[in-house]
């Protein structure tokens, strides 16, 4: 990185961390509690920010914030999902007190989340609700960071898993199993499909069960065979044409089992790399399975000419389904694999997600998140600045990547 382009990404930085101080100040971030879209991730952001930059202001309000979530807690504040929730504020105060941005002791409120998420947990999964980001499945992967501290997620997680089982539709001919899902038609009318998916569907279920599998021999001999049926699903369903710059999977099959929309963007959210994490996580769990790495590799070598923006269907900055979300990809990539491609990439999706401040006159709008109405202004990790500012904070400081396990990448 040369010494301008350094110099735009601290300015913006510091821009994104005043930003954030002056709102949250007027009482903008009130009710808004969620490691995705709330004051836990805001407040993630601006303890990586106040160290990087060893700023003690920065530091400070990232504790104020965090504080913040806890009053509203208190206040009743109690939705359990990863996302918006108390799961994902589980997971934003293990993580931060194990890399010392927090006290040890502050681990000791988690055991008051513990049986209320246990609960949600169970409740999502008896109505087939597996979703990583508001369902059982996001509430599962906080447990798989407790499971030391608290004797009774052992129990916890085996029950995810036995009712996991009983909402999974096997295809014993074909060793393969697929689970029902809801995505959102064209006319924002909910309907089920079997979902692919990173964020709402299988992809994520793989790599939790491979997190669960990881914990014990016990875990591992009751995951591994559905790990291995749900990632034989996605890849029997692989497109059978493509030209390179398009996806290998599509985003979700219909019940009937078509397939129409064979294409799937580029994205953190939903796509071909999150179907890549989860290759990756079974074949280190399952040796024998060399298709599993052939896809992995095929996905992500694909990225080198996966690289034109609107080609790839983004169209804004953020994580969950733009520039800044490959940024990070691509330097998880980079640390994992140790190829130089991954490396380039990480510069060319930087110069994408710097041209949206640009482009905007150089104000932080550029980084507002498009929606079907126009663009709308966020500060939340996934969609929002502070997510801009942890995929930067990523290219100047290459070792801290630690967070990126918040996304199932690490």
């Amino acid at each position: 990185m040369d010494k301008d382009t350094k110099e735009l990404i601290e300015k913006i930085l510091h821009e994104i961390a005043e930003d954030i101080i002056s709102r949250f100040n007027k009482g903008e971030l009130k009710n808004k509690i969620g490691l995705f879209s709330g004051k836990a991730g805001i407040s993630l952001f601006m303890f990586y920010n106040g160290r990087y930059f060893e700023n003690e202001r920065y530091k400070e309000y990232a504790k104020h914030i965090l504080e913040d979530v806890f009053n509203d807690i208190n206040n009743d504040s109690l939705l359990p999902t990863y996302c918006n929730g108390l799961a994902g504020v589980g997971w934003a105060v293990n993580h931060l007190a194990e890399n010392g941005f927090i006290e040890k002791e502050s681990l000791e409120v988690l055991k008051d989340f513990d049986i209320y998420l246990y609960d949600s947990m169970i409740a999502y999964s008896r109505s087939g609700n597996f979703d990583f980001l508001h369902g059982a499945t996001g509430i599962a992967f906080y447990f798989t960071q407790r499971f030391r501290e608290n004797e009774n997620i052992a129990g916890y997680l085996n029950e995810y898993i036995e009712e996991l089982k009983k909402h999974t539709i096997f295809d014993d001919e074909n060793n393969s199993a697929k689970i029902e899902s809801t995505v959102l038609d064209e006319n924002e009318k909910s309907k089920k499909v079997y979902n692919l998916s990173l964020s709402h569907g299988m992809s994520s279920i793989i790599i939790i069960l491979c997190r669960i599998a990881g914990i014990s021999q016990d875990y591992k001999i009751n995951c591994l065979s559905l790990i291995e049926k749900f990632t034989n699903y996605i890849i029997e369903n692989k497109n059978t044409t493509r030209d390179n710059k398009l996806s290998f999977f599509p985003s979700y099959i219909e019940i009937d089992g078509s397939v129409k929309k064979e294409r799937s963007r580029l994205a953190w959210c939903y796509g071909d790399i999150g179907n890549g994490f989860a290759f990756l996580n079974a074949c280190k769990l399952i040796k024998d399975k060399a298709v599993y790495k052939d896809n992995y590799i095929e996905i992500f070598d694909s990225l080198s000419v996966r690289t034109d923006a609107k080609d790839q269907l983004i169209n804004d900055s953020g994580i969950c389904h733009g520039s800044s979300g490959i940024n990070v990809i691509s330097n998880v990539l980079s640390n994992i694999f140790q190829i130089e491609k991954y490396e380039s990439l990480v510069d060319h999706w930087q110069d994408v997600t710097l041209s949206y401040y640009s482009n905007k006159g150089n104000d932080l709008e550029g980084f507002s998140m498009r929606t079907k109405d126009g663009y709308e202004y966020e500060l939340g990790i996934l969609n929002g600045t502070a997510g801009v500012g942890l995929s930067f904070l990523s290219n100047l400081d290459k070792i801290n990547l630690n967070w990126t396990d918040m996304l199932l990448i690490n």
